[in-house]
């Protein structure tokens, strides 16, 4: 409640367009639920703004400029970075979440209009890449949720074509092509998989610990036409560690069925 009145350091005047929420800095909300914004933006404030900015978290990464230039904006021109230390603006634009009830009804059009939107800016300027039919996506980076039996794991995934890519030491037009190319997609729940919206007729294998199963990545798959299965996993038994040991044998007869 204090929050509410603290003092007022800085007033903007121009209008601006917010693509920041308590979320916005996370990988998985900024792709998913942010920039989908835009095409609303683009559709109802944009023509008739004059001089209008859209207004997105300080300190933004690398990978955030990457995915506002492949929607054909400039950085940092068309952009204002929020100062959440007391700011009175006065035109305020702000649109309203584009899923529905759940984090996993999303908006198909908005969707859709994101990976379009990229895809033929990769398309128009950059060169088509070897192609890569299967992968499995390792979290060996995380500091949680890794795979137990990841060697016996891969040395499986490998008799298969299985490549083996580490998301986090990709930029994200390499991320696109890999997972727009892709007929096999095996991964442990996590951010990397929102990437399978660049996915088109591919079968996406979704790793799960014990407990609580979230269902946004089988959502995707029935809006871009991907077909879905996933494996709970067994977790482990150290206390408070979260990382899965993986039934290889049953991974691999959802591969090959």
């Amino acid at each position: 409640i204090l929050k509410q009145f603290r003092t007022v350091k800085k007033n903007i005047s121009i209008p601006v367009f917010s693509l920041v929420s308590p979320d916005s800095k996370g990988y998985y909300h900024w792709i998913i639920e942010e920039l989908p914004k835009l095409k609303y933006f683009e559709k109802f404030i944009r023509p008739y703004e004059k001089n209008v900015k859209i207004l997105i978290d300080a300190n933004i990464p690398k990978w955030k400029i990457e995915t506002l230039r492949l929607l054909g904006y400039t950085y940092p021109s068309d952009f204002l970075h929020h100062d959440d230390q007391g700011v009175n603006y006065s035109d305020f634009i702000y649109c309203s979440p584009i899923y529905y009830n759940s984090r996993s009804a999303f908006n198909r059009k908005a969707l859709i209009w994101l990976k379009n939107k990229m895809l033929k800016k990769i398309k128009d300027k950059e060169k088509p890449v070897k192609q890569v039919k299967r992968i499995y996506i390792t979290r060996s980076d995380a500091k949680s949720k890794k795979i137990i039996n990841k060697i016996e794991l891969i040395k499986e995934l490998k008799k298969y074509g299985f490549k083996i890519y580490k998301l986090s030491s990709m930029n994200f037009i390499k991320k696109i092509k890999l997972f727009y190319q892709a007929e096999i997609i095996v991964g442990s729940h996590g951010a990397g998989l929102l990437h399978s919206l660049f996915s088109k007729n591919c079968k996406i294998i979704e790793l799960f610990s014990e407990g609580k199963k979230p269902n946004m990545y089988h959502a995707l798959s029935i809006i871009f036409k991907n077909s879905y299965s996933s494996i709970v996993c067994k977790n482990s038994l150290k206390r408070n560690c979260k990382d899965i040991y993986v039934n290889i044998k049953k991974l691999l007869n959802i591969i090959k069925n």
